[in-house]
């Protein structure tokens, strides 16, 4: 699932996924989560999971990473897992 944002939006999200210590890669966030990956980027944020379903609650979480950090859990999010073997769309 992909959206197209606006500058204003990226400023926003990266600001949101930069306190879950996200892999960083020039302006590209990669943050990988346990059912799936986000990944921003200037053009756009993409949710990659194994179900429409994971990518759809991914999205509507995001915002929760504005939080702290100990009420993440509670809504399916965590810090960056960086897992050499978890490859967020595969199964």
């Amino acid at each position: 699932m992909t959206q197209k944002i606006t500058p204003d939006a990226y400023n926003e999200l990266r600001a949101v996924l930069m306190r879950a210590n996200p892999e960083r890669d020039g302006d590209k966030i990669r943050l990988k989560l346990p059912r799936g990956e986000v990944t921003l980027s200037r053009d756009g944020l993409k949710v990659v999971a194994e179900t429409r379903e994971d990518a759809e609650k991914i999205l509507r979480n995001l915002h929760y990473y504005s939080m702290p950090p100990g009420l993440w859990p509670a809504y399916g999010l965590s810090y960056s897992i960086k897992r050499g073997t978890f490859r967020a769309g595969e199964g």
